[in-house]
Parts: structure tokens; sequence; C-alpha cells
């Protein structure tokens, strides 16, 4: 189940998992208005921008659910995210990670690295432009 990120409510959840994984929560003014949690396990953010690409920022997942629990809520956080990005007109789907089993992750849901600062980009829609 996805459900649209509430602030009040989810917040203070995200800040503990990101906690708990070992990464500084960022100030709440950091995340966009555009948020989902996913099977109250993992969250993230779409992040819009006056070009051809939307990013994606602030995942994070309950380090206290079960492994296949949490790659489920993961899968489905990352095509509801992209579903969203499509319909807004995006092309482009990007998301920095420095952590290699995000860097695993996104490889393996389509997104090609797109320089040595861990930028990985996927493009949507179907069309095949480069550039």
């Amino acid at each position: 189940m996805i459900e649209a990120y509430k602030q009040d409510e989810h917040l203070p959840i995200l800040g503990r998992w990101l906690a708990n994984w070992g990464i500084t929560p960022p100030p709440k003014a950091l995340f966009s208005d555009i948020g989902f949690c996913a099977n109250g396990i993992a969250m993230g953010f779409l992040f819009t921008t006056n070009s051809g690409s939307a990013y994606i920022d602030h995942i994070a997942a309950d380090p206290n659910s079960a492994p296949e629990a949490r790659d489920i809520a993961l899968k489905d956080l990352f095509a509801h995210l992209e579903a969203v990005a499509e319909s807004m007109g995006y092309k482009f789907l990007t998301i920095m990670t420095r952590i290699p089993t995000m860097r695993d992750r996104v490889t393996s849901l389509g997104f090609i690295p797109g320089n040595e600062y861990m930028i990985y980009y996927k493009i949507i829609g179907g069309e095949k432009c480069r550039g």
C-alpha cells in the first residue's frame, strides 16, 4: 500500500529510520512536498525541476523490518515514484547515492550510472533519448 507522506505522522518515523541506519536526518525544510510511504516500511520523495528530469531523495526503510518485506516496499516505492514522475511529464528520473546497497538496488531497477559522483538516472516513458 502506498500512502502520501504526512509530515506530522511520518517525519518522526523517517528520522528514526535514518538515524538507525547511521544517517543524519536532514532538516524538514529539505523534504519535497511530494513524498510517499510504502507498506509502512519505506519512504521517499520526488523532487521536481524545470528540466526534463525529476529526482528521488531521502529514501529510507525501517531497519527493523524483515529484509524481504523491506525489499518489496522499496520496489513498490520506486515504482510509484517513477509513475508519478512520468505522469508529470518527466523523461528522466535521477538519484544520487553513496550507499553501495542502494547503488545495487537502483541499478537493478534500470537506473544507469551517470558519472563519478554516483548520480544514477533512468529514462522513463519508453523514449530512447540520450543527452
